[in-house]
Formats: structure tokens, sequence, C-alpha cells
């Protein structure tokens, strides 16, 4: 469990929207579990009135009782090796996260710690969620299109140390795209944003970073395709939600690979 700015469209302040996130633990009791993002100090404090079995877990603190992070590796409760990070396929400090939160349902659900460290080592990530697409002219393409908050979009950058070209966009959710100046002035990022928030995030962005302002997301995909240099990777990681131009975030994703892989046949 954790807790980052999303839905403000519908929740409208971010103290709605944390109370609704929390409702999702309202009915626990004492011998229930929840694992918790221990690094989240909105939910750090959000969490403890609550009587329960708390688990939490850290990318920087080592945790009493919960498995660590040292030196590269998952340790267990016993501070015996578990997991050796430089052999999981999936990118970025987030996944790490969301590796740490998996282990700890694992071993609640009793499995082999054999097991647990065998998937690990070769699972390739999920769909839409910073999925590799393709290699053209040496610039790679990743399908992010469920990052539909600017923290995911976030997680998406610091994953990759390479220059990327972000695409940007869709339905304004009322995200704050200020949150973003720092990270894009930080690496080396030009944006093309597209759809109903484009102008939004112009308006925010424009002196931060290169930015392309387009309407479609077809558009958005030709223009990085142009202005991307090889060695670069052009990120559609858009912090917005899909139902401008498509049905749901996974439309998105698929009409983005779909459009990339032709550029390979054309």
């Amino acid at each position: 469990m954790n807790i980052s700015e999303d839905h403000l469209d519908r929740h409208k302040t971010m103290k709605n929207y944390i109370k609704a996130k929390m409702a999702l633990i309202k009915n626990v009791k004492e011998d229930d579990y929840v694992i918790y993002n221990y690094d989240d100090n909105v939910l750090k404090q959000e969490i403890k009135p609550y009587k329960c079995i708390k688990i939490g877990f850290s990318f920087e603190e080592k945790i009493k009782n919960s498995i660590n992070i040292k030196n590269n590796f998952i340790y267990d409760i016993f501070d015996k090796k578990l997991i050796d990070l430089k052999k999981v396929l999936i990118p970025g400090n987030h996944n790490i996260l969301n590796i740490l939160a998996a282990i700890n349902v694992a071993l609640l659900l009793k499995i082999p710690t054999k097991e647990i460290s065998a998937r690990l080592y070769t699972f390739k990530g999920v769909e839409h969620r910073i999925e590799y697409v393709a290699n053209l002219n040496n610039v790679k393409y990743y399908n992010d299109s469920k990052a539909t908050n600017i923290d995911s979009v976030i997680a998406a950058i610091n994953s990759f140390e390479s220059p990327i070209t972000l695409i940007l966009g869709g339905l304004d959710k009322g995200a704050d795209f200020k949150a973003l100046r720092k990270i894009i002035k930080k690496k080396k990022i030009s944006i093309v944003a597209y759809g109903s928030a484009a102008k939004r995030i112009s308006k925010t962005l424009r002196d931060a970073a290169n930015l392309y302002l387009t309407d479609k997301l077809k558009e958005a995909i030709e223009i990085s395709y142009k202005v991307t240099h090889p060695g670069e990777i052009v990120l559609l990681s858009p912090g917005c939600a899909s139902y401008d131009q498509f049905l749901n975030f996974e439309q998105r994703g698929i009409f983005f690979k779909q459009t990339v892989k032709a550029f390979a046949t054309a």
C-alpha cells in the first residue's frame, strides 16, 4: 500500500483522496496484515491508528523484523540473503519497492524462498508498465501507458540514464505538472505534450524542457520518432487518463506499440 497524488478530478482535494485510499483498510482486525511503503511519510502517519499487523518495507531504511535491502541484495528477517537485485530484469527503484511488497505477501503465504527468487529472476515485467517495445535506429521505445499520475511518471524517468523524449498528456485529471520540473531540469528530457492536458503541460513546463505540442497521440509518436537521437529513449508515460482518445490505458498502450512497430516496416 502507498499513497500518491491521483484522481483529483474526482476527489477534488488530496485530503479527500487520502480518506478514500485509507477506506481500503477500514475494516481490518487485529490479526489482519497490512503491507505498506514505510518510505511514504503520509501513509506512515495515516496508518498509525489502525490496530492490525503492520509490515513495512523500505528502500531507504532498515526496518526491524522485516526484509531489507543492503548492497544490492534483499535480506530476510534473519539477515540471510534472499534476492540478488543485479539478477532482477525489471528496471527502476519503484520496481524494487514492488518486489519488496510482493516478497512480503509471498512469505506470509509460506511460498518457499527458492521459488520466490526463481520467479523474480525470470519476471520481465507487466504490459503497459515501462514495457520495452522496440529498438529503431538505436532508439529504444518504452510503453508506460499505465502511468496515469505524476509519481508514476517520475518513477519511470528515474528508471533510465539515457536522454528521454517523454510523451506526456491525455485527459487532464488536475495533476500537478510542476512536480516534474525538478527532474526534467536534472535529466536531459524533451517533452511531446498531447491531448486535452497539452496546453496546461506546455504552460507549466515549456521553460524547463524542449517541448512540442500536438493533439493526437499518433502525432506525438511521429514527432518523437523524428526528434529523438540514436542512443536515446522514447518513453510513453502520460501522467494523465486515457479517456479523451481511448477506452482505457490498455488500448492506449497497444496503440503506441502498434504505431512504433509500424515505423519498422515503413
